[in-house]
């Protein structure tokens, strides 16, 4: 698995455009809102646990979160992945979830 991007900030706005590029943690203050822009090399779901935020990621293509800060905790940003394994006796599903980043929001 692969994500990549860039992180954009604008001086004095509360609103930033980030992207994973080997962030371990992306931090937050409460009430400031984020943009994430990701790319995979593969099919994914990328949920933002405790915000219920999922987004669907097709290979090669960007996708976007938005993320208002709106609670104060470390979060863990997980990919869903479903590999489809196929044998002659069965047809069997797998589900890896592994942590991606932690979205770590500080209080105001």
């Amino acid at each position: 698995m692969n994500l990549r991007g860039r992180e954009r900030k604008w001086p004095g706005a509360a609103m930033r455009d980030l992207a994973f590029a080997g962030f371990e943690t992306i931090r937050l203050v409460r009430g400031e809102k984020a943009t994430l822009r990701l790319t995979s090399d593969e099919p994914m779901t990328v949920h933002v646990h405790g915000y219920d935020i999922e987004t669907p990621f097709i290979p090669g293509m960007t996708a976007t979160m938005a993320i208002a800060a709106r609670f104060a905790s470390r979060f863990p940003v997980t990919a869903h992945i479903h590999d489809s394994s196929t044998s002659k006796a069965s047809t069997q599903k797998h589900h890896r979830e592994p942590t991606l980043f932690y979205l770590e929001v500080l209080p105001e």
